[in-house]
């Protein structure tokens, strides 16, 4: 069962900005509210800046990830109204939304963050798609 606190986490497309992302993050909410009529969501839209989506350098990724998500989440997690029961909903677009969860994988792997909210799902949106095809078997 869901908890009663919801992070969503909408990572956007080569070249989305927030206000593209405002509007599904609108829809989700709305959908949590008649899932769960007194859950409290927050929200962190970031779309993953052009030259870093199709960089060879993974280090480049893993920082902005570490910066403008991974930040905010142990905010969220650390705030005052923290709950044992915040779960992170994550809707990732396409190939820069991939690669913010690719990163977002690893870094939770790790084990180093035990404060970050566990994430309770993951829903790709036009999946990405490379030349090896690496992240879709993954």
């Amino acid at each position: 069962m869901m908890g009663k606190d919801v992070i969503l986490v909408l990572c956007g497309w080569a070249g989305s900005r927030d206000k593209h992302l405002l509007v599904y993050e609108e829809l989700l909410r709305h959908i949590l509210s008649q899932i769960h009529k007194h859950a409290r969501v927050q929200s962190i839209r970031c779309s993953l800046p052009m030259h870093l989506i199709f960089s060879p350098v993974e280090a480049l990724r893993t920082a902005w990830v570490r910066e403008n998500v991974v930040r905010p989440l142990e905010e969220c997690a650390n705030s005052p109204e923290e709950s044992s029961s915040m779960v992170v909903l994550i809707q990732a677009f396409s190939n820069g939304g991939g690669f913010v969860v690719e990163q977002l994988q690893k870094i939770y792997g790790l084990g180093q963050r035990p404060r970050l909210p566990r994430i309770a799902g993951i829903v790709f949106d036009s999946s990405p798609g490379y030349d090896r095809g690496n992240m879709g078997k993954r």
